[in-house]
């Protein structure tokens, strides 16, 4: 299973215009801007990293490159970047995970695992029916997998009905 069948990106002018749309409109207040580019996946690393640039020069505080596929892209995306870079980990996604001393010197500031406890979570909740219900055979894995995780979460049924409404050429 793909990770997001489908991913488009917005033109990058748009892009950036919507980054300076939100420096500008915060004004004064304590707000950070974290920009976020999914560009990796649809016109390469080399396009993704002239996003975030574009991103930086707009005024972004935080720059989130989705889904680097190498640790030498994650080196070079951090060490383009003079804004703070933030890594997405995510166990079976395109990104290596990496330890977070390793994060540190590879350049990142910030790292999300934004999945880490939804899947130790459903995975207990198996063990703890399969316990229940001895007979029924359920399995007891130590951690689901991130295609399962898409699936309990529903991800098949939303890029069906995203396919249902997207216009045709």
């Amino acid at each position: 299973m793909r990770p997001h069948p489908g991913k488009q990106v917005i033109p990058r002018a748009e892009a950036r215009m919507k980054i300076r749309a939100a420096v500008d409109a915060r004004a004064d207040a304590d707000i950070l801007i974290m920009a976020r580019t999914d560009a990796r996946a649809v016109c390469g690393f080399e396009e993704a990293l002239a996003r975030c640039k574009d991103f930086e020069a707009e005024g972004a505080d935080i720059i989130f490159l989705e889904a680097p596929e190498t640790e030498d892209e994650m080196r070079r995306f951090c060490g383009a970047m003079t804004k703070p870079c933030m890594a997405n980990m995510v166990a079976g996604g395109k990104t290596p995970v990496l330890p977070l001393q390793k994060l540190q010197e590879v350049g990142y500031k910030l790292a999300l695992y934004p999945v880490m406890l939804l899947s130790s979570a459903i995975a207990a909740m198996q063990a703890t029916l399969a316990a229940l219900c001895p007979e029924c055979n359920l399995p007891q894995p130590p951690a689901i997998s991130f295609a399962e995780l898409q699936s309990v979460v529903g991800f098949p049924t939303y890029w069906e009905r995203e396919t249902k409404y997207q216009l045709k050429d």
